[in-house]
C-alpha cells in the first residue's frame, strides 16, 4: 500500500507541473501522501533516539545544499561476525528516504549497512532545483565517503540501489564511483531527455523541447544532455540488475529499462514484471521483496550471463 501511494503522489507531483515547461524537468519535492509517510516514519533524531537508526546526518554540498542521511548498521550474529557490505538506497521522484526505512531496515537485519539518502530537494534534504542525476550522484559520492572516511560503514563491498529518479542516479553514481561491486536499478529513468519529454507531453514538438531542456539547465546550472544514465551505464564494471513492471505507476515505459540492459555490460540481468498477480503481491510485500533482491545482487545471483532476451520470470 505504502508503495502504491508513494508511486501516485510522483504521477500527482508531475502532472502539477504541466506547463512550466523547463522549470517543469527540473522540479522535485516530496509529494503531499510521502510527506505523511514521512511524519509517520519520523524524524531521523526520534529514530535514533528509538534506536531504530544509528546515525541521522546532514551534509553541506559545495553549493551549500544541505543532504540528510540516515544510516542503520548491520545486525551481524554469529554467522555473519562481519558486515557483508554497505548498501545505498535512493528514493524516487516525489518520495524520501522514509519510503525505504523498512527495506532499510530488513536490509541491515540481513547483515548490511545500509545508508538512505534524501537527494536534493526532497524529504529533509534542501535544494531549489533536482539535476535528474547531474549533481545527486556527486550528492550522494560526498556522503558516502564521509561515513567511510569515519568509520561509520562498512567502506567495501559497495553496492547501490535506486527507484526511478534513485534509479537513474543509482547508475550515474556507479560510473563514478569504481568501488561499487553492483548496482540495482528500479524503473529507472534512461537520460533528462526522455523524462523531458514525458514531463512535456509526447506530442511536444522538438524546438519545444530543445528550449525546455536549455531552460532547465541554466536554471539548475547543469547539462541535460550530458546527464544521462543511458551514457553512463557503459562504464560500469559491475553487476547490473534491472527491474522493470509492465504497468509501473512511475510512468517511465519498459522500453527505458530494455535500453539500459542493452547497453549495459555483462554480468547484467533485466528482470520485467509482467502484469497480473505477481505485480499485485510485489505491491503487498514491496518493501521485504526489494531488500532481497538486493541482497541477491550483492550475493552475486543474478545470472552471469544475461541472455538476449530478457527474463519475464519472477526471481528468484
Amino acid at each position: 500500500m505504502k508503495r502504491i501511494i508513494s508511486l501516485l503522489g510522483g504521477c500527482i507531483l508531475l502532472a502539477a507541473g504541466i506547463g512550466c515547461e523547463g522549470k517543469q524537468i527540473v522540479t522535485g519535492g516530496t509529494s503531499g501522501p510521502n510527506q505523511i509517510t514521512m511524519e509517520l516514519v519520523g524524524s531521523g533524531e526520534q529514530l535514533a533516539a528509538r534506536k531504530k537508526i544509528d546515525q541521522a546526518r546532514a551534509f553541506t554540498m559545495p553549493d551549500e545544499t544541505l543532504i540528510d542521511a540516515w544510516v542503520l548498521k548491520a545486525k551481524t550474529g554469529p554467522d555473519a561476525p562481519k558486515p557483508l557490505g554497505t548498501i545505498i538506497v535512493l528514493h524516487g521522484l516525489g518520495e524520501s528516504k522514509a519510503n525505504y526505512f523498512t527495506v532499510a531496515t530488513n536490509l541491515s537485519k540481513m547483515g548490511y549497512d545500509v545508508v538512505l539518502i534524501d537527494l536534493r530537494m526532497h524529504g529533509r534534504s534542501t535544494g531549489k532545483y533536482i539535476t535528474c542525476g547531474a549533481k545527486e550522484k556527486q550528492d550522494v559520492k560526498t556522503v558516502v565517503d564521509a561515513l567511510a572516511k569515519e568509520g561509520a560503514i562498512t567502506p567495501e563491498p559497495l553496492y547501490v540501489c535506486g527507484v526511478s529518479f534513485g534509479g537513474a542516479t543509482a547508475i550515474q553514481y556507479a560510473a563514478v564511483e569504481p568501488k561499487v561491486r553492483g548496482v540495482l536499478a528500479v524503473a529507472a529513468w534512461k537520460d533528462t531527455v526522455s523524462k523531458a519529454q514525458r514531463d512535456l507531453g509526447l506530442l511536444a514538438d522538438k524546438k519545444k523541447l530543445e528550449s525546455a531542456l536549455q531552460e532547465a539547465g541554466k536554471l539548475a546550472d547543469f547539462d541535460p544532455m550530458t546527464t544521462s544514465a543511458l551514457l553512463d551505464i557503459p562504464k560500469l564494471r559491475c553487476d547490473v540488475y534491472l527491474i522493470h513492471g509492465l504497468l509501473d505507476l512511475s510512468g517511465v515505459p519498459v522500453e527505458e529499462s530494455q535500453a539500459l540492459f542493452n547497453a549495459a555490460n555483462e554480468p547484467k540481468r533485466l528482470h520485467v514484471i509482467t502484469p497480473g498477480p505477481e505485480q499485485v503481491t510485489l505491491m503487498l510485500i514491496w518493501e521485504q521483496w526489494l531488500a532481497d533482491q538486493a541482497d541477491m545482487l550483492a550475493k552475486g545471483k543474478i545470472k552471469p550471463k544475461a541472455s538476449a532476451t530478457p527474463t519475464t520470470q519472477p526471481a528468484k
